[in-house]
Formats: structure tokens, sequence, C-alpha cells
């Protein structure tokens, strides 16, 4: 009877062994390790990448040679064994060639790259991206220990989420962030010194609103005040009847000056044009 439990205990636990060993994994991390670590492509991230890959125009075949499931494999892309997260992103464009750049196919770059929120490395330099705008979703990248946008064409306003990346663990390239940018003389906006020109029509605006407030209450002061001081005018004369005459014969007696001077210059004026007439009149001969 014991040798008959013994048995069967044993074939019980040669069966628990056999369902815990051939469990499938529920997650890409566990069957990235239980598989040796070989790096196999995540579906979200190899999505994310074909849909960054569509919005591109690619003469020199980089992205558009990304082919098959495992984008752990494809060109330009790396991911790391142990995860199987992509981790390394390079679209930098090595030839001397203008043709070989990339090129997007419509005025916005694909926000997908946000999905790859394991990213360390991200370079998309010497390419032609059509001065679009940097996307802000590139903001959220924050594992990011080296950035390269240089030299690529883009323009606008560089994204303030993107200024805030170098804070936390990316101590590497975001060191000078100048050097992030150079190259894309249309871009404006912090770490660059180049003011953008929205924020200075906007600071415009500002201060011609800010103008438009002191003008009225200017205008209106000053309306105020004259009309004070011509009814305290107003009212005196009616009051004071001597200081109403002394007013008016003041008024008189510069009238009388200004009329007397400007007929006198009149007069000299007019005096002296029929002279130069006369002088250049030839004289008459009584002998002719």
């Amino acid at each position: 009877m014991a040798a008959e439990f013994g048995h069967l205990a044993r074939r019980a636990a040669a069966i628990l062994c056999l369902l815990i060993f051939n469990v499938p994994p529920s997650d890409s991390r566990a069957q990235a390790r239980i598989s040796g670590g070989t790096g196999a492509c995540i579906s979200r991230e190899r999505d994310a990448l074909l849909s960054f890959k569509a919005g591109l125009l690619d003469p020199a075949g980089r992205p558009s040679s990304w082919q098959g499931e495992d984008c752990c494999r494809w060109k330009g892309v790396r991911c790391s064994n142990r995860t199987g997260h992509v981790v390394k992103l390079d679209l930098r464009n090595t030839n001397d060639d203008y043709n070989s750049n990339l090129i997007l196919s419509s005025d916005e770059m694909s926000p997908s790259l946000a999905a790859l929120q394991q990213l360390r490395y991200l370079d998309l330099s010497v390419n032609d991206f059509n001065n679009s705008n940097i996307p802000v979703s590139m903001g959220s990248l924050k594992n990011l220990r080296y950035l390269n946008l240089s030299s690529s064409v883009f323009g606008g306003k560089i994204p303030s989420q993107l200024g805030a990346i170098p804070s936390g663990p990316q101590q590497q390239a975001l060191d000078n962030q100048v050097e992030i940018y150079i190259g894309n003389p249309n871009l404006c906006g912090y770490p660059l010194t180049k003011n953008c020109s929205t924020s200075t029509s906007g600071a415009d605006q500002g201060v011609g609103h800010e103008d438009a407030e002191h003008v009225v209450p200017l205008y209106f002061g000053m309306s105020i005040g004259f009309l004070v001081g011509l009814w305290a005018v107003f009212c005196t004369m009616l009051t004071r009847r001597a200081w109403a005459i002394a007013y008016y014969q003041i008024i008189d007696k510069l009238y009388d000056e200004v009329y007397v001077r400007v007929a006198i210059g009149w007069s000299r004026l007019t005096t002296k044009k029929t002279h130069d007439n006369s002088r250049r009149s030839p004289r008459h001969n009584p002998y002719n």
C-alpha cells in the first residue's frame, strides 16, 4: 500500500513540474528572459516604427528596408537583449549626397516615436524635414541619453517639453543642448539664443495693448482739464466786467499789431517785385 502511494506521489510531482515549465510567458519581458535574451521586437514598438516610416520619403532605402516581424534586426534599430525594448534609433544620413536625405511626405512628423519610452539614443541628423516643427511628443522620451537633431531642416519653436528632457537620468549629450539643434537656422526658442517671431509679435501686441490702456485715461483727463479751464475763464468774464473789457482790449491790440505787420510786409514784397520787373524790361530809345 505504501509503495503504491509513493508511486502516485511521484507521478503527481512529475505532472506538476511539466505544468510549471510549460506555462507560456505572459508578457514580452518574460518571453525575452525565457528565450535567452534574444531581444525579440515588441509589437507595439514595431507598429510605432512602421507608423514613423509611413510619414517619410526614403531615397537611400534606410527605413524602407524595414521588413519582417523582428524590428530589432532592422537597419538603424537596436533593442535591449534583456527586455526587447527599442533602445536606439539611428537614422543619421552618413552620405554626403543630398539625395540620401530622409524627407517628410507631409507637413508634420509623425508623433509615433513617443511610444518608444525606453529609447536611449535618437539620431535624426543630416536629413531634410521640410522646416516642420519638432514633435511635442518627443519631449516624453524621458530615458534619452543621446539626442541629435542637427542639420535636419527643422523649423519653428523648440517644444518646452523637449527642453525639459535633461532633468533626471539624462546626463549625456543633453549637457550641451545647443549642439543638438545646430544647423537648423529656422529653429528658435530655448536653448537657442534666437527668439521666436511669435514671441516677439506677442510681446509687441502686449506693449500695444498696454499703451492703449493708458491712452484712454490720458485723453479723458485732457478733456476734463480743457472744459474746466474754459468754463473758469468764461465764468470770470461774465462776473468781472472790467476783466472782460481788459481781455478784449488785449485781443484787439494783438489783432491790430498782427494786421499792421502783415500789411507792411506784403507792401514791401509787392514794391520789390515791381521794381525788379522794371529793371528787367528793355528801355525805349527815342532815336529809333
